[in-house]
């Protein structure tokens, strides 16, 4: 029964999740649904909350921040997202390795990179990543729209979103 339970919480915090996603994902196409949040934060604080909430704590999580105490004027609901997305992706395909998370603010743009020790992807497989409804692990647990998500909210902030695999 406790098994069950546990069971079905994480089932509902990934569906709300994916809500939450989804939800981001209208207001940018232009409905009303969300507020938007754009206000100046402290980077690490946000960084690390985010990727907790994708399953990826220290000492998995190796977080660098540049310069350390980077605060920026940023949406703080689609960063969150974003990093909670690809934070979950890592903790799903990246192994029992660490993963690593380096933040760098430039004047007028906030840099992000996720680097972990998976199995990679194949060219083909890159290729197709953040379409919507992919899943490339083969597991029932995904709906397929976490990296998908991720490339919405990051075209509706003006950035670009590239995966690479070191093979």
């Amino acid at each position: 029964r406790a098994e069950a339970t546990a069971l079905l919480l994480s089932h509902a915090e990934h569906l709300a999740g994916m809500l939450d996603g989804l939800a981001d994902v209208a207001r940018i196409e232009g409905s009303p649904l969300g507020i938007p949040q754009r206000r100046k934060t402290e980077l690490t604080p946000l960084l690390v909350a985010a990727a907790d909430a994708g399953g990826l704590r220290p000492p998995r999580l190796l977080l660098h921040v540049d310069p350390p105490q980077a605060s920026a004027v940023v949406e703080v609901s689609h960063l969150r997202r974003i990093v909670t997305n690809l934070a979950d992706n890592a903790v799903k395909h990246a192994g029992a390795g660490a993963v690593g998370l380096q933040a760098r603010l430039g004047e007028h743009i906030l840099e992000l990179t996720f680097r972990d020790h998976g199995a990679g992807l194949t060219p083909a497989q890159l290729e197709q990543v953040t379409g919507k409804y992919v899943s490339l692990g083969g597991g029932r647990e995904t709906a397929g729209l976490g990296l998908w998500i991720v490339e919405q909210l990051v075209a509706s902030l003006g950035g670009e979103l590239r995966f690479a695999a070191d093979r």
